[in-house]
């Protein structure tokens, strides 16, 4: 059974032709947009004939090394992708790296040079709407310039983004920070309090916590808790709080 007839099946042809643009993403998904700046994705639900269920999505900034031999995000895709809808962005495309010099001192070098303020850059032309983050190491900082630009997050959930020492002004968004107890790069107790940031250093924890499944799994419980919460309740304060102010906050061109 072809899958437009899911939404032909609760929505008026008259209120799809007239209305919106239905165009066809995947066999189970479709993007309805009218001539406003919005975006709604309804993901058709197999099975059922009670209702749409609209997914949010989660951008997901990988580490310094990429996603082209992340296998350990597999966890977290596996977790996450029944619940959201989910966005992989290679953080060393973001940059445009060279990669004559494949060394992790020369990858940093790139990125601590110009690469990370470029790829912010990028990450904002890309991402128009609202979007939830989950972001690795150097993914975390990309993140937080974007957000300190133009992009929109609702929330961000940063691990081991330790150049987040560095940073006197925050995103106006939830954050979630977390390192690893060991990590001897983790911004200080005293850095988290001057921007009202709750710190979460995970005991015995090294830098690259975020690639053990028990992390993944227990970080994700959480992500998938918080983020349903907050769709599913009427009075969403983050929500309520982000919006209004989106826009009297200070603009940044990206």
């Amino acid at each position: 059974m072809q899958s437009h007839w899911y939404l032909h099946r609760f929505l008026k042809p008259t209120f799809l032709e007239s209305t919106y643009k239905v165009i066809k993403m995947s066999k189970d998904s479709f993007i309805l947009t009218n001539n406003f700046p919005i975006a709604l994705q309804f993901h058709y639900i197999r099975n059922t004939n009670k209702f749409l269920e609209l997914k949010q999505r989660i951008i997901i900034l990988s580490d310094l090394w990429g996603l082209e031999d992340a296998e350990w995000m597999i966890t977290y895709q596996n977790q996450l992708e029944p619940h959201f809808k989910l966005e992989f962005y290679d953080s060393r495309k973001l940059v445009d790296l060279d990669l004559s010099d494949n060394s992790k001192n020369g990858i940093h070098a790139q990125f601590v040079n110009g690469g990370i303020e470029r790829a912010a850059r990028k990450l904002c032309r890309k991402e128009k709407l609202d979007v939830n983050v989950l972001a690795f190491s150097v993914g975390g900082i990309i993140a937080w310039k974007a957000g300190l630009k133009e992009l929109s997050i609702k929330n961000l959930y940063a691990i081991s983004s330790t150049r987040l020492r560095y940073e006197t002004e925050k995103p106006d968004c939830k954050c979630a920070l977390y390192f690893g107890e060991e990590d001897q790069y983790k911004p200080s107790v005293n850095w988290h309090a001057s921007l009202s940031l709750d710190y979460n250093y995970i005991e015995n924890g090294e830098h690259e916590m975020y690639e053990e499944e028990e992390f993944a799994n227990s970080l994700c419980k959480k992500i998938i808790k918080e983020l349903t919460s907050q769709q599913n309740s009427p009075k969403n304060e983050a929500r309520k709080h982000h919006r209004s102010n989106r826009n009297i906050r200070k603009t940044n061109t990206c």
